[in-house]
């Protein structure tokens, strides 16, 4: 007998997880049961196992997700399928259009492993779905926020640890990205600093050089700062970025 999820989300459920997830993620459209991420895991894999089953859900296709944890559930499970490029698209894509909160969003972007082994096949869908969301507009009509965001973080977890060339088409993109939108701005930090974990010099001539939204250049030096992982004489080259940009506001 097929299983039924959000029965298996409910038996999950955690009050005092709940408090904390309602807290964290202001801004959606979904209710939060309160499933730690261990559990919800664990729960996608045991779905994932039983390829008919798994299959069965996800053909369902999320049609009208009360809960959180059913898109972030739903995600987790593509996570671990043993898809063609193709397959993964298409379901990723019925995820994509269902995310409502930077927790569903980063948490998936981290876990589909696929993309290492279809980079090149991913980079460039990525692209292609990019130009239509500027082209189109959506962003500035609050549409697609989390995909443009599901991309950046998908590039932050898959592409920075790639070639250069890589890095140096991220940096064209940022350049190219005007947004107000918080969600992807902070995005665009986060992916600024991994590139400076990374290759600190690309990052720093970029910060340097590039006049970015204010609130992305504080934001990403911010982080820099805050990173355990870049050494404290590449943070003071960066301090000296942020005096200087307070002297000439």
């Amino acid at each position: 007998s097929m299983i039924d999820v959000k029965e298996e989300l409910i038996k999950l459920k955690d009050d005092k997880y709940q408090a904390f997830s309602l807290k964290l993620t202001p801004a959606r459209s979904t209710d939060i049961l309160g499933v730690r991420t261990p559990d919800l895991k664990a729960l996608a894999a045991r779905i994932a196992l039983d390829k008919a089953e798994a299959m069965n859900y996800l053909n369902q296709g999320l049609k009208e997700p009360s809960y959180l944890e059913e898109v972030t559930l739903y995600g987790l499970i593509i996570s671990k399928m043993p898809f063609s490029f193709e397959e993964f698209i298409y379901y990723l894509e019925i995820f994509i259009k269902k995310i409502d909160n930077w927790a569903t969003n980063d948490m998936v972007a981290s876990s589909v492993k696929q993309v290492d082994k279809y980079y090149k096949e991913m980079w460039e869908y990525m692209m292609n779905s990019f130009n239509k969301v500027k082209s189109n507009k959506l962003i500035e009509e609050q549409l697609e926020i989390y995909r443009v965001r599901f991309y950046f973080v998908i590039m932050l977890n898959y592409y920075v640890k790639r070639e250069n060339e890589y890095i140096l088409k991220m940096l064209d993109i940022i350049k190219n990205t005007n947004t107000n939108e918080y969600y992807i701005k902070m995005a665009i930090a986060w992916l600024l600093q991994v590139i400076m974990v990374k290759d600190f010099e690309i990052g720093y001539n970029f910060l340097k050089n590039n006049p970015l939204d204010d609130f992305i250049y504080r934001k990403t030096i911010s982080k820099v700062l805050d990173s355990y992982r870049i050494p404290l004489e590449l943070k003071a080259k960066v301090r000296t970025l942020r005096n200087k940009w307070k002297r000439i506001k």
